[in-house]
């Protein structure tokens, strides 16, 4: 709770934004007595927490000037001193209502301030998990692709093989073809290189 200035009739509140100054009793005894005596409240002692505001000061900036003693008080008779004591306390009530309105207002702007910022850091969470998400599948679709181009090239190679066994296949049948024929062609020399000689010796008989 904000503290109240403790001089008679004056309800100003050491609060943020007041423009006013507030001070606390000094420590000197001399000047102590003299502000206690200027507030001339009855039976009435500071402690330690019990401020007054610069309204009642000629000169609040410099404690070393003679005017620094509160002297601007508000004197009056009790009927209507108990008529702005109640006016007093109203306008306390309705600063300290307008404090605590504050403060909630200030909680509430906090509150959404935190809720903003909680958004905020799921939405970059989530694009964070997308993101992620992203980078997983497409690393999933080239190993696939990856795998199907080397079982494309695999088939490919199984293929190139087949073809040249096929093909060596072949040209061993032909060469075997080959060699049939060539021994073939060396059996029908062989006849051949025999009947010519048949034949010179039937000349040479016919001859003779």
């Amino acid at each position: 709770m904000p503290k109240e200035c403790c001089a008679v009739n004056c309800s100003n509140l050491c609060v943020r934004g007041s423009g006013l100054s507030f001070y606390t009793f000094p420590a000197d005894l001399d000047r102590r007595n003299k502000w206690i005596a200027a507030v001339n409240r009855k039976n009435w002692y500071p402690t330690e927490l019990t401020v007054i505001c610069s309204e009642h000061f000629i000169d609040s900036n410099n404690e070393f000037a003679p005017n620094y003693t509160p002297t601007i008080f508000q004197r009056v008779d009790s009927p209507m001193k108990r008529k702005m004591e109640a006016q007093q306390k109203a306008r306390r009530s309705k600063k300290i209502g307008r404090t605590e309105a504050e403060k909630i207002e200030e909680q509430q702007r906090l509150e959404e301030e935190r809720k903003r910022c909680e958004e905020d850091e799921r939405e970059r969470l989530l694009r964070e998990e997308e993101r992620r998400e992203a980078e997983q599948r497409k690393e999933i679709e080239d190993a696939k692709q990856k795998r199907l181009d080397e079982m494309n090239r695999l088939q490919q190679a199984e293929e190139t093989q087949l073809e040249y066994d096929e093909l060596l296949k072949k040209y061993d049948d032909l060469l075997l073809k080959y060699n049939q024929a060539v021994e073939e062609l060396e059996q029908l020399r062989t006849r051949e290189a025999k009947l010519n000689t048949k034949v010179d010796e039937l000349q040479t008989r016919i001859v003779s």
